[in-house]
C-alpha cells in the first residue's frame, strides 16, 4: 500500500501543475461575487476527476471502445470522408480568421480590446466549468493514467482504490486551494497580476483561434486521408 500512496502523491503533484486549470481559476477568482464561491470550481474539478478515474478503472473505457469499433466497422468510409471534409473546413476557417485579423482596421482592433469581461459568475457555472474542464483534460492526463494502471495491476480492494484515488485527487487540487488562500490574503496583488494576465491571454487567444483550427484541420485531413486511401 505504501508504494502506491507514495506513487500517488508524486504523480498527483506532477499532475496538479496543470496550467490551464490553474490559470482559469486565477481569472475566475476575480469575477466571483463572494470569494468562497470559487470552491464550486474546485469542487467540480475534484468530483469530475475522481469519478473519471473510477470509470476508467472499472471498465467504462472498454464499453466505449467496443462501441467505437462497432461504429467504425459499419461506417468506416463515411466517417473518414466527413473527417477529411471537416479538416479542409477548419483549415479554411483558420486562413479566413488570419486574413480577417491582418485586414482589420486599427479602430476595430481598439474596439475589440475594450470588451469588458462579466463582473461576476454564478456558483453553478463555476461547478459546471470546473467539471467540464477536467473531463476534457482526462484523456491527456498521463500521470493520472499511469497511477490508474498501477492500481489496476495491484488488484487491490475497492475500498483501497477509493482511498488512493481520494489521496491523489486531494493532491491534484492543492494548487487550486493554495491559489484561493493566496487570493484571500493578497487580493490586491493577485488582482494586479490577473489584469496583466488577461491582456497577455487576449493576445494569445487571438492567435490560438487561428492556429488551433488550422492545426486540427491538417491533422483531421491527413488522418482521414491515410485511413481512407492508404
Amino acid at each position: 500500500m505504501w508504494p502506491l500512496i507514495t506513487s500517488g502523491i508524486g504523480l498527483g503533484l506532477i499532475d496538479s501543475l496543470n496550467p490551464f486549470t490553474i490559470s482559469a481559476q486565477a481569472v475566475l477568482q476575480a469575477l466571483v461575487k463572494k470569494t468562497h464561491h470559487i470552491w464550486y470550481y474546485i469542487l467540480g474539478t475534484f468530483i469530475s476527476y475522481f469519478i473519471g478515474g473510477l470509470l476508467v478503472i472499472y471498465g467504462m473505457d472498454k464499453v466505449f471502445s467496443a462501441f467505437y469499433r462497432h461504429v467504425m466497422a459499419a461506417y468506416n468510409g463515411i466517417i473518414f470522408s466527413v473527417e477529411i471534409t471537416a479538416g479542409i473546413g477548419l483549415v479554411f476557417l483558420g486562413a479566413f480568421l488570419l486574413y480577417k485579423r491582418k485586414t482589420a482596421s486599427p479602430i476595430s482592433k481598439t474596439k475589440e480590446k475594450k470588451i469588458v469581461p462579466p463582473k461576476s459568475v454564478a456558483p453553478v457555472f463555476l461547478l459546471i466549468l470546473g467539471a467540464s474542464n477536467t473531463i476534457g483534460d482526462l484523456p491527456t492526463a498521463i500521470p493520472y493514467l499511469i497511477f490508474i494502471a498501477q492500481l489496476v495491476e495491484a488488484s487491490i480492494s475497492m475500498g483501497s482504490v477509493l482511498f488512493l484515488l481520494l489521496v491523489y485527487n486531494v493532491i491534484y487540487i492543492l494548487p487550486l486551494v493554495l491559489l484561493f488562500f493566496l487570493y484571500l490574503f493578497n487580493r490586491d496583488k493577485v488582482d494586479n497580476f490577473i489584469g496583466k494576465f488577461r491582456k497577455k491571454a487576449a493576445k494569445i487567444s487571438e492567435w490560438a483561434a487561428i492556429v488551433v483550427p488550422i492545426a486540427a484541420g491538417l491533422f483531421l485531413g491527413i488522418h482521414g486521408y491515410i485511413n481512407l486511401f492508404l
